[in-house]
């Protein structure tokens, strides 16, 4: 554990809590003050009632001993509540943090790591919760003062201290070692843990596909392979927390021996009384005990300092920009690309030197064979990637200077898959617009082609889609997913293959949105739909390699129909009653 530095938010919130914790201390300084009297009375009662007769003082240390457990009582009641409230306060504010965090990281960064990662963010708390209100808490506050204990063994029991100094010493290397062993061990024991937790993750967002398509074959094996990791892993650092713990047993029986035999011989030669060595025998005790509970509370501290790390990680990560410098009004749509260039991770770049302007007023279609970039432009478009030359002008201003609230009111989008909360249709599509009037969501709605199909249920708007949407069909998903882009109306509208689970009628019905919608405001589509892109005023193709191509839509489709590039196949008829047709 050595070299370990609280972070800065870790030293703010214990900068915050910092007269709770100086209560804290204080009442551990009473409480191992207090402890000291047992002791005491034991010294007391053989050198002066066993040997004297004094019945009137047992009585009297009698009645003073009672006195003092009962407010022991009181003040270890008094200390956990304080624990608790901390508890309570580094509960709250790190939740709060974390989620402003996650929910603030560019989608660059959350890319980066699986679901399980993030999950985990929130588990870390729990243990630095733990940690700051557990047992682990307690011991760390009673270690300053063990050193009372020292000084009352020097006064009652001077002819042992030696032998206690020693076991003293004995304890704390055991506890250095042991820190050092766990801490390792846990290291490789997290690595095959967060393994584990991504193939559970996965399994579970995937469970339908494993269902459907029978890879539990598949997937078991791996799983096995995984858990037999991490189990053998567990097991290891179990053997050595198990050894170091039978390592400190046997120490503390053997501080007990110890010091009841050179007592012995201290007092045939007459420097020690039985009182003083008994005394002395419980003071040690009451010395060695937080010691021997610190070599079997490592773990927890190993725990602690790695979830401090965790979220250290987290905190230090870049966040998207939140507010705009100025307060604009509603852009006018205007977009130009200048120079723009992006690679995911460094590697080779899937959009290149791209240069041109996208203006409301009609459709622009976006086309290209699979992982020529497509979607990576509208996430550039939406400001949520970082290009790596050039820049997106929004406007006439960079796309950077805006900042995320903004961006999302001005810029309606509909991603491929379309994501849904737990909760009703109604909740989902006013998630970006909260404020939003019934009238507003039908609007959206209609122009969506979701109205007529959600007037036909029982509970309209407000029935519940399921957990990530799973009560409804892929085409109603679809519907939902547009009709939260469409609502507020925004400047500019991007769809990233709004028609892949919608019907021919469906696709009609948005086609006729679409035209309509763009009269005035800024529609990018990504789509292969004939029914679509008869409606484009222009196209961008992007290429896998070579140069991107724009120009109006005829132009540039006409082009393709002779290299059979674009499949540029009749429309076909309505398909009456499929999947999304209302």
């Amino acid at each position: 554990m050595g070299g370990f530095t609280l972070p800065a938010w870790l030293r703010d919130l214990s900068r915050d809590a910092k007269p709770l914790l100086r209560d804290v201390l204080i009442l551990s300084l009473v409480l191992n003050v207090i402890a000291i009297a047992v002791p005491i009375f034991v010294l007391q009662v053989y050198d002066r009632v066993v040997f004297h007769n004094g019945l009137a003082t047992l009585a009297g240390l009698s009645i003073g001993m009672a006195l003092v457990l009962i407010v022991d009582y009181l003040f270890r009641i008094v200390r956990s509540r304080i624990l608790q409230r901390v508890a309570l306060e580094v509960d709250v504010r790190l939740n709060r943090r974390i989620a402003d965090t996650f929910l603030r990281l560019p989608l660059s960064e959350l890319e980066k790591r699986p679901a399980s990662h993030w999950q985990r963010m929130f588990q870390d708390v729990e243990v630095i919760r733990n940690m700051v209100s557990g047992g682990a808490a307690v011991l760390l506050s009673d270690l300053p003062f063990l050193v009372i204990f020292l000084v009352l063994i020097a006064v009652v029991a001077k002819a042992v201290l030696w032998v206690v100094l020693l076991f003293v010493a004995a304890f704390t290397a055991l506890a250095v070692v042991s820190g050092r062993m766990v801490q390792a061990r846990r290291s490789e024991e997290r690595g095959t843990r967060q393994g584990l937790e991504r193939l559970v993750s996965e399994a579970v967002l995937g469970r339908a596909t494993i269902k459907a398509l029978g890879l539990e074959p598949h997937i078991r094996p791996i799983m096995e392979a995984a858990q037999a990791e991490h189990i053998e892993q567990s097991i290891t650092r179990g053997t050595l927390n198990d050894r170091m713990a039978a390592i400190s047993h046997v120490l503390n029986m053997g501080a007990s021996v110890a010091v009841i035999g050179f007592g012995a011989l201290a007092i045939l030669s007459q420097n020690l009384t039985m009182g003083g060595l008994i005394a002395g025998n419980m003071l040690a005790s009451r010395l060695l005990q937080p010691l021997n509970q610190l070599v079997g509370t490592w773990r927890s501290l190993a725990a602690f300092r790695e979830a401090v790390a965790h979220l250290d990680s987290l905190f230090s990560l870049p966040i998207d920009r939140q507010d705009t410098a100025l307060t604009l009004a509603a852009p006018a749509g205007r977009i130009d690309l200048d120079g723009l260039s992006f690679a995911h991770g460094g590697g080779h770049p899937v959009i290149r030197k791209l240069s041109l302007p996208i203006r409301p007023g009609g459709i622009t279609a976006v086309i290209g064979p699979n992982g020529s970039g497509k979607t990576t432009l509208l996430k550039l478009l939406l400001g949520l990637y970082v290009p790596g030359e050039g820049r997106v002008l929004f406007d006439g201003g960079d796309l950077a200077q805006f900042g995320r609230d903004d961006l999302t009111r001005w810029i309606g989008y509909a991603p491929q898959e379309t994501f849904l909360l737990s909760g009703t249709i109604r909740d989902n599509i006013l998630a970006t617009c909260p404020g939003a009037s019934d009238d507003a969501l039908r609007e959206a709605a209609k122009r969506s082609g979701l109205d007529e199909f959600v007037r036909l249920l029982p509970s309209g708007y407000d029935t519940d889609v399921g957990e990530a949407g799973g009560l409804m069909s892929g085409g109603v998903r679809q519907r939902i997913g547009l009709a939260r882009a469409f609502l507020g109306e925004p400047p500019v509208l991007l769809l990233d293959e709004p028609t892949s689970n919608l019907d021919r009628a469906a696709e009609d019905i948005l086609r006729q949105s679409l035209i309509a919608y763009a009269a005035t405001r800024t529609v990018v589509v990504v789509s292969h739909s004939p029914v679509l892109l008869s409606a484009a005023r222009d196209v961008l193709l992007l290429p896998l390699a070579g140069p991107a191509r724009f120009g109006p839509a005829a132009k540039v489709l006409q082009s393709l129909v002779p290299k059979g590039a674009l499949p540029m196949t009749p429309p076909k008829k309505p398909n009456i009653g499929g999947e999304g047709h209302a």
